[in-house]
Parts: structure tokens; C-alpha cells; sequence
């Protein structure tokens, strides 16, 4: 088949009814236009452009559809957003797997015409993929990226130098993207306990295939250079290929002895991201076996994945991982959890703060989520990848978070330099702890705030320091704000008392007065009553009281907002609660929770 090869008259007409996530049938018939967005969600178009849905097509359908899509990008270079651009990165990744196996299909029917078309577009896919514009680097995307070129390699098959300079090019490259992914604990700096679970398969499967082309490359070019020396005195083609033949027998134990180096510092790397993984998933699955969906996470684990890695199954903790005692508490990398107790005694708080980067962040910075015997009382609105984007947006906003914000003043911008949101302090007492964090997201703005949880009562307090100035960038750092530390810090012992601003309790407004609002998810299952002339919240769960919620202060008021919900059903979007107190943001407001 000649590189621009129109389609052939028996491909015109070729049809598939493709049906996604009961978003409703679309009728593809050749030539179809691979611009298409029917629905206005990304993930429609991501599954339509990987093309995985064509694995299911008879050969000679199959073939029609990849000559289309050929035709539509690289002869007639018709515009698509999701081709050649970084917003279809991963797209370009899953393309180029699914090609590499419908030439695998081809193969196996001798069609050579079809087998170069697949390869045809390989190439292409391999390029955009190497394309810094395209390329996230960094991100589990470009991981993923860097995966796939170096499986093509393997499977196009072709050992020229300038294939093993970009294997190592591209091995580079993906060694530093998953480094990038943890922290020195193996936590996800994705701001996820979702993407902490899905990043794990990711990754090994990067080490493997970047193991494998390493062995490869040094055997390939010891046999060459073997063959080049003889090939000096005979024919360089017989040189070559008798070099070629020694240098792998003579090296083959040298190479078995850096393959088990090289396979035991893969192994190495493995145990130490499993037991992370397996310790994190540990403190943030719920007693109904659940996630704590905090960030872009999904309330269901990835049963796939722990299937096919049970060294990361939560069920597999054992006692020393877990901690002794009747107590656990979890600390890391921007993460909290707090668990005592088991049935109708369970208590598990949950809560998070850190901003990494741009990716998987949410505006949910010091959000929390408390669970009483199996019950979600205060919970977060959860994660949809299958959401309309006005609804996705809202879904990552902090007017839909248990957090701190100020009227007028919104976030800052997800994408901009991180810094200044941490849990930067705990200590834990009989019967409960102390948690400090505090963050910077919203420009002019620090908030700070305290949980305290002891016997039946959490205790929050918030302050809010507002600058006139709010510019474009940061008033400060939060870390700074915060000063000394009063517990311990992902793993130190350290303690100290940490006071607001002023004697007076006031948080040092330095401009004009502001209201602060704070935010109170609820649980779908919870309902809530306004008693005492609305100085408390009577929460209920099921009909049944679960505890009751005021505020220390009078100088504000109540309200309540219904939002958006995601549930076990990450494509259905229900609706929960919000209550929000209001109050002058110049003052430290408390917030006790007294439950039964």
C-alpha cells in the first residue's frame, strides 16, 4: 500500500454503532469525521480517538476504519484538537498500543498492505509523543508515553543506532516523569488516593519495559562491536553477524549477573511503592471498604488493579504496618487519617492539604471527612471523570469543599507555582488528636486551621489573615504563618504551642473587613435541623441523631447550599448538603461536632 493510498471503494460505508458509558449510541460510518464531540465530554472523544473500541471489528472493518482515521490526520490534515497536541496525550498513548496489537491481527492474516498502515501510524504516534508539546513530562501521562514508545520499539523491531540512542533518550526521560510522582514516601504527589493506586501498575510496567530494552541495547551493541573488529578482515555482513552471535554467547553470564542487578533494583523499587501504597489505602478506605474520596479520587477501588497487584490489596497490612494499639493515625505527604475503634465504635477522620502541582488538584485544601460507625457524616462531593466540564469544574471548586473561603476573593489559579499548603503538624492524645494546616491558595489570604478530637468531640477552629494587597500572586507563605510547630511533622517528634496572630484571638486583618465561610459537607444519608434559635445543627443520619454542630461564636450566621455528589457511580451525578457559616473574617471561629 503506497503511503497515501485513498480509501479503497469496499471501505467507504463501513459502520460501527459506538455506545459510551450509556451516554447514548453514535453511528460512525466511513469517512467519518474524527472531530466529532456529540456530547461535549472529553472522555467521549478520548475513547473514540484511542481507538480501543475497534478491537471488536471484523478485520476488513477494522482496516477500513484505520485507513479513514490515516486519510483524515495525515493526507488530508483535517484539524482535531485531541491529534498532535497535549490535551490528547494519553490518547496518543492508547493509540499506539491499540495499533501496535490490530498489526499483531494483520500479521497473523498475512495482510502486508494493513501491517504497514498500523506501522504507518505508529510512526506517527511515536513522534507526537516525543514532541515536547505533546509530552507531559513529569506526570504519569508521560510515563505512560514513554512506555508505549519503547514497547513500539520492540515490536517494530529494529535495532539501528539511532533506535538505541532514543531508546535511551526516551528510558531518560521516563525515569525522571515516575520519580516525579512520589514523594521521598512513596506518597502520589497527584493530591489523590485514586491516583496512588492507579499510578502503581503505571510505573512497573515502565521499569520493566525499560529493564528489557537496557538488556537489549548492551547485548545488540557488544555483538556489534565484536562484528565490527572482524569484519575488518572478512566481509563485513559475515563479520557482523558472526560478532554478533559471540558477543551474546560470550557475554550471556556477565549479562544474567547485570540482569539480576538490574531486576533486583526493579524489585527493590517495587516493595517500596507496594508497601507505601498498601499502608496509604490502608488508612483511607472506609469500613464499607470504600475510599475516602479526597481529590480526583473515586469511592471504589480499582478492583483490576488489586487483582492483578495484590501486594498493594489493603487486606494484605499486617500488624506492623498497620501500628499497634487501638488507635492509627497516617501522616503523609499532604494526607491525614485518624481511625480508633471498630462496628458501632468506628471513628475515621480523614483529611488533606498540599499542592503539588496542577495535576489531579482540587480547590480542596484543609477539607476533611469524618466517618462514625460505618456511617460518612461530613463528607467530600467526590469525582467524576464522566461529568459535563461546568459540572467537573464545580466539583473541584472549594464552594463545594468543607474548607475556608472569602467573599470576593476566589482561589488562585491550580496551575500556578505550588507552595504553602500543608498539614504541617499533629499529636495525638488518648482518645484523639491534634491536627494543624494551614494554606495560601487564595491570593492575599492565609488560612490556618486546627482540628482537635477528643472522646465524642471534634473541635475545629479557622483563622483567615487577609492582606489589602492581593495582587496577582501570594501574600507571604503559609508555612511561614504558622510558626512554631505543635506536633509532630511527618515523622518528627517535635512540639510546641502555636497561637493566632493577636491576644485577643483576632487573626490580624490588615485591610478591610471580609467575610469568612465555612464550609460543612454533609453526607447525602445526612439531614440536619436548626434548634435553639439556630445556634446548633442537629445532624441525623438515616433518621437517627448522629450529633449535633454550632459554632463557639454569635458573630455569624447559617445557611445552606445544595451541591453537586458523586457516589459509588462515578458517571451519575447526584446532590448533598452544604452548610456554611458566614462571619467577619477578622476573628478565630470554633466549631465543635459532639457526636453520640
Amino acid at each position: 500500500m503506497a503511503a497515501c493510498d485513498p480509501l479503497r471503494e469496499g471501505d467507504v460505508g463501513a459502520t460501527y454503532s459506538l455506545d459510551y458509558r450509556k451516554l447514548g449510541a453514535v453511528e460512525l460510518r466511513v469517512p467519518v469525521d474524527w472531530a466529532m464531540d456529540p456530547f461535549d465530554i472529553l472522555n467521549w472523544r478520548h475513547h473514540l480517538l484511542s481507538l480501543r473500541w475497534m478491537d471488536v471489528l471484523a478485520p476488513a472493518v477494522l482496516r477500513a476504519f484505520l485507513v479513514d482515521f490515516h486519510d483524515f490526520h495525515f493526507i488530508r490534515k483535517r484539524a482535531n484538537p485531541m491529534v498532535g497536541s497535549r490535551i490528547g496525550d494519553h490518547t496518543t498513548t492508547l493509540r499506539l498500543e491499540n495499533v501496535g496489537a490490530f498489526r499483531a491481527v494483520f500479521l497473523a492474516l498475512e495482510d502486508k498492505d494493513a501491517v504497514a498502515l498500523c506501522e504507518r501510524l505508529m510512526r506517527e504516534d511515536m513522534a507526537a509523543l516525543l514532541s515536547p508539546e505533546v509530552y507531559r513530562p513529569w506526570h504519569n501521562h508521560g510515563v505512560m508515553a514513554d512506555t508505549a514508545i519503547l514497547e513500539a520499539l520492540e515490536t517494530l523491531g529494529t535495532m539501528v543506532s539511532d533506535d538505541a540512542n532514543l531508546r535511551e533518550f526516551v528510558v531518560r526521560r521516563g525515569m525522571a516523569s515516575q520519580a516525579a510522582l512520589y514523594d521521598e514516601a512513596g506518597t502520589t504527589r497527584e493530591h489523590s488516593v485514586s491516583y496512588q493506586e492507579h499510578n502503581y501498575p503505571v510505573v512497573m510496567r515502565f521499569l520493566r519495559a525499560a529493564a528489557a530494552g537496557a538488556a537489549d541495547r548492551q547485548r545488540v551493541e557488544k555483538g556489534l562491536q565484536r562484528g565490527s573488529r572482524l569484519g575488518l578482515g572478512q566481509g563485513l555482513g559475515q563479520g557482523l553477524q558472526q560478532g554478533l552471535q559471540e558477543g551474546l554467547q560470550q557475554d550471556s553470564q556477565q549479562d544474567s549477573q547485570q540482569d539480576s542487578q538490574q531486576d533486583s533494583q526493579q524489585d527493590s523499587q517495587q516493595d517500596f511503592l507496594a508497601q507505601a501504597s498498601r499502608e496509604m489505602f490502608s488508612h483511607f478506605t472506609r469500613s464499607n471498604g470504600q475510599f475516602f474520596p479526597l481529590g480526583d479520587s473515586f469511592r471504589l477501588p480499582n478492583r483490576a488493579i488489586l487483582e492483578a497487584h495484590p501486594e498493594i490489596d489493603p487486606a494484605l497490612v499486617g500488624t506492623a504496618e498497620a501500628g499497634a494499639g487501638p488507635e492509627r493515625i497516617y501522616c503523609k505527604g499532604g494526607f491525614f487519617s485518624y481511625s480508633r475503634g471498630a462496628g458501632a465504635a468506628r471513628v475515621h477522620f480523614v483529611a488533606t492539604g498540599s499542592w503539588n502541582s496542577g495535576r489531579h488538584k482540587q480547590d480542596d485544601d484543609l477539607s476533611f471527612c469524618l466517618e462514625l460507625a460505618g456511617n460518612m457524616i461530613f463528607d467530600d462531593p467526590g469525582y467524576s471523570d464522566s461529568a459535563k466540564p461546568d459540572v467537573a469544574k464545580l466539583l473541584g471548586s472549594a464552594d463545594v469543599h468543607s474548607v475556608v473561603t472569602v467573599q470576593g476573593r476566589p482561589f488562585g489559579d491550580r496551575g500556578q507555582g505550588p507552595s504553602g499548603s500543608s498539614l504541617r503538624e499533629w499529636s495525638c492524645h488518648a482518645g484523639g488528636f491534634e491536627l494543624r494546616g494551614s494554606h495560601s491558595r487564595i491570593p492575599g489570604v492565609i488560612v490556618r486551621r486546627c482540628w482537635t478530637l477528643t472522646g465524642n468531640r471534634l473541635t475545629l477552629t479557622d483563622w483567615i489573615r487577609v492582606s489589602d494587597k492581593v495582587g496577582a500572586g501570594k501574600m507571604g507563605s503559609a508555612e511561614g504563618d504558622v510558626g512554631a510547630s505543635a506536633g509532630r511533622r511527618e515523622g518528627d517528634g517535635r512540639s510546641g504551642p502555636d497561637r493566632p496572630d493577636r491576644p485577643d484571638g483576632r487573626s490580624g486583618l490588615d485591610g478591610q473587613a471580609c467575610l469568612g465561610m465555612h464550609g460543612f459537607v454533609l453526607s447525602p444519608a445526612v439531614t440536619f435541623a436548626e434548634i435553639d434559635a439556630g445556634i446548633l445543627i442537629l445532624l441525623k443520619c438515616d433518621g437517627r441523631a448522629v450529633g449535633v454542630l454550632r459554632a463557639t461564636d454569635d458573630s455569624g450566621g447559617w445557611s445552606a447550599a445544595t451541591i453537586p455528589h458523586v457516589g459509588t457511580d462515578r458517571r451519575q451525578v447526584g446532590r448533598t448538603t452544604r452548610l456554611v457559616y458566614t462571619a467577619p473574617a477578622r476573628f478565630g471561629h470554633t466549631f465543635e461536632f459532639t457526636f453520640a
